[in-house]
């Protein structure tokens, strides 16, 4: 049912948290996974939810949004990608539940938003392969 990518492909992505009585923009979330289709990460999990698998699901209580995305080729770029983004989005926000990836969410601010979301992918794309690069040298 869903597409995902194999061997050492992940897909990072951010994802938007909506309330959906007054649309205001509550949380974001950082994270990888190995769905070709970012959004089909949190369908997944509520399914998950829904089969007793996972305690509760982001989709129980927002409208949930991939923003960005982006594919990346190793293990090593997806774990340094999700943390600098962790760290970039800041403040970690409860949202007073727990299920899967509820640690990795982040207060809003549309101010960091606008900044990441101006960055080309390809800037990013090549400043990770120079990181890695950069990484290997140091073993």
């Amino acid at each position: 049912m869903y597409d995902k990518y194999y061997g050492d492909y992940w897909k990072i992505y951010l994802d938007r948290f909506q309330d959906r009585e007054t649309k205001q923009f509550i949380a974001l979330k950082p994270g990888w996974t190995k769905f070709k289709d970012a959004e089909d990460r949190v369908k997944f999990n509520h399914e998950c939810f829904l089969k007793g698998k996972e305690p509760d699901s982001f989709l129980n209580h927002y409208d949930v949004k991939c923003i960005w995305s982006l594919p990346v080729k190793s293990t090593w770029e997806r774990d340094y990608l999700e943390s600098f983004m962790l760290e970039w989005f800041g403040e970690k926000k409860d949202l007073g539940f727990y299920t899967s990836g509820s640690t990795e969410v982040r207060k809003y601010d549309q101010v960091k938003v606008n900044k990441w979301l101006s960055k080309p992918k390809e800037r990013i794309q090549k400043w990770l392969e120079q990181e890695s690069k950069e990484s290997m040298h140091l073993l």
